[in-house]
């Protein structure tokens, strides 16, 4: 039992030493490679940034309105809302 817990160690040990490589067939290395540029060219003026703005309101909540609990706790007046901004691209 030993004997093929060594084995099997030894032969996944073997196996994971390999990676694998990926091999670049022999016309492109004789050709400029390959180039994304002229499609970009074309597509370029299609694609659009879009940035959107908004405001947001929070839920207030009832103990922090309290007056005495805020002068207790000496907590400052909290924004009731908040801005948000998102951005993306289209085409």
């Amino acid at each position: 039992m030993k004997k093929l817990f060594v084995a099997l160690l030894f032969v996944s040990g073997f196996a994971l030493n390999f990676t694998a490589n990926a091999a670049v067939p022999s016309a492109l290395l004789k050709q400029d490679p390959p180039t994304l540029a002229p499609m970009l060219e074309k597509v370029m003026p299609a694609v659009v940034n879009i940035v959107a703005t908004g405001e947001v309101q929070m839920a207030g909540n009832p103990l922090l309105d309290d007056p005495f609990f805020r002068h207790f706790f000496d907590m400052p007046r909290q924004p009731r809302s908040r801005q948000n901004r998102s951005v993306g691209s289209g085409v």
